[in-house]
């Protein structure tokens, strides 16, 4: 007598009455707004540059870099989501494109240039912040941790534009700030030996204090950003 496997139809019938898997939605690609403002500043030891750190820099060309006369200069990114990126749809990941101008031994010494300047992203920025006020004495607090960094070089005269990766997690998924809500900021590593200049020292009679000499900046410019979703 022929038995059969009831179990073995039971199954049969399951998987081919199972409901297809959705097709996977494309990755698209959006270009955003960005808004960005230099925050310098000044030198805390020297009382002639120290009202650096109360100045808005908005308008002015956003440089970042240290220097043994007027301190760290900084930039603050924001990007701007359109509401269409929070309807029904995930977002990704994004690009952040930066043009960098020549890196220079300072801003007012542009005869070596094509130096190393080593710069970092970080996220988790305390506050909102507004471009046309923000100050370095009124900037918000932002992450110790670079999420990602670039080792830049610009010969004299020349530019070259840069691609920074913004991961998700930094970007939408980030447990304490996003990037999305209160931007980014850009700095120069503060490792200030690194790019420690001895001769410029000496030519200004080495009264600064070496522990900020680095005498290394450049003009960041064309800030443009592009967002990954489905």
């Amino acid at each position: 007598m022929k038995t059969t496997n009831l179990g073995a139809l039971v199954l049969s019938a399951v998987i081919g009455c199972s409901e297809p898997e959705a097709p996977q939605v494309p990755l698209q690609t959006m270009t955003i707004g960005v808004d960005a403002v230099r925050i310098h500043e000044g030198n805390p030891y020297d009382t002639t540059r120290t009202q650096f750190a109360d100045v808005n820099y908005a308008g002015q060309p956003v440089m970042v870099g240290n220097s043994a006369e007027d301190g760290f200069s900084r930039a603050l990114v924001s990007l701007s989501f359109p509401d269409a990126l929070f309807d029904g749809r995930q977002i990704e990941n994004a690009r952040l494109y930066v043009t960098v101008g020549q890196t220079a031994m300072s801003s007012y010494d542009n005869s070596v240039c094509g130096l190393s300047l080593p710069l970092e992203l970080h996220a988790n920025v305390s506050s909102r912040w507004d471009s046309d006020t923000v100050t370095w004495n009124t900037k918000p607090s932002y992450s110790a941790y670079a999420f990602t960094t670039a080792d830049v070089s610009v010969p004299c005269g020349e530019t070259k534009e840069y691609t920074f990766d913004i991961p998700r997690f930094e970007l939408v998924g980030h447990p304490d700030i996003p990037i999305m809500y209160n931007g980014l900021v850009i700095l120069s590593q503060d490792d200030d030996t690194k790019q420690f200049r001895k001769e410029q020292i000496a030519r200004h009679g080495g009264n600064y204090q070496i522990g900020r000499a680095v005498q290394v900046d450049a003009v960041l410019s064309d800030f443009k950003a592009e967002v990954d979703y489905r």
